[in-house]
């Protein structure tokens, strides 16, 4: 009974935006995010990130995007936080009026700090969510609307991560003593399509169903965190307002 992962999440966002001059458009954005688990309490945290970002948008309809992104995650459980920095460019290009295609590339450092060391014992520290790391990720999508309203969105991601193992976690599990961290190396290729259906009623303003599917892959230095996945999804989504 105690071995899932319930929980909730409650997230407050704002943001604002600013209109420098024609195509120049200067954004700024702040999200705190409170993770709560039925099971296990050390798992607690409470999460802020403040986003800069900086849009150009040229007349050959080619969009370029620069953002910095600080975020801390800070736990109930002693009061434990890490936090780490984004340096993030992308680029965008309108080929016609149905097709376009997009890069991104994010380049991360983490801080000092670290989280609870039962958490490691719960996740066993196999996901990039709960480890602070150093690396950078690129990735590349291409979108195209077929008739009928269709739309189809191809996307293939890169990372390497690396991570360390702070100073705690490696004198307390005797199998990380001499493995100061490790280093992932992955590819994420998907493949989507989705329709919107607009409604005109009372009850509801549009409907929209999505299915996507892929390959997803990560090796490591350390086999214990490589893993080969393949996925597929379904999503449906009603907005009334």
């Amino acid at each position: 009974d105690n071995s899932d992962y319930n929980n909730y999440r409650i997230s407050l966002l704002a943001d604002a935006s600013y209109y420098i001059r024609d195509g120049l458009q200067l954004g700024g954005r702040y999200r705190a995010v409170r993770s709560a688990y039925m099971h296990f309490e050390s798992l607690d945290n409470f999460e802020h990130r403040a986003e800069a970002e900086l849009v150009l948008t040229l007349p050959s309809r080619t969009t370029i995007r620069g953002a910095a992104r600080s975020a801390v995650r800070i736990f109930d459980e002693d009061g434990e936080r890490f936090g780490w920095f984004d340096a993030e460019i992308g680029l965008s290009q309108s080929i016609d009026i149905r097709t376009g295609v997009a890069a991104t590339v994010t380049r991360r450092w983490s801080g000092d700090g670290n989280r609870p060391l039962s958490t490691y014992f719960i996740l066993s520290g196999i996901t990039s969510f709960w480890d602070p790391w150093d690396g950078f990720q690129a990735d590349f999508s291409a979108k195209r609307i077929f008739p009928l309203g269709i739309i189809s969105k191809g996307k293939v991601e890169y990372w390497n991560r690396e991570f360390a193992y702070d100073r705690s976690l490696r004198d307390r599990l005797p199998w990380l003593a001499r493995r100061p961290g490790r280093t992932d190396e992955g590819w994420l290729f998907e493949l989507g399509l989705s329709r919107q259906q607009n409604f005109d009623w009372r009850i509801g303003r549009a409907a929209a169903l999505s299915l996507n599917g892929g390959y997803l892959t990560n090796g490591s230095d350390d086999p214990f965190y490589a893993y080969d996945n393949l996925f597929i999804g379904v999503n449906l989504e009603i907005r009334f307002f």
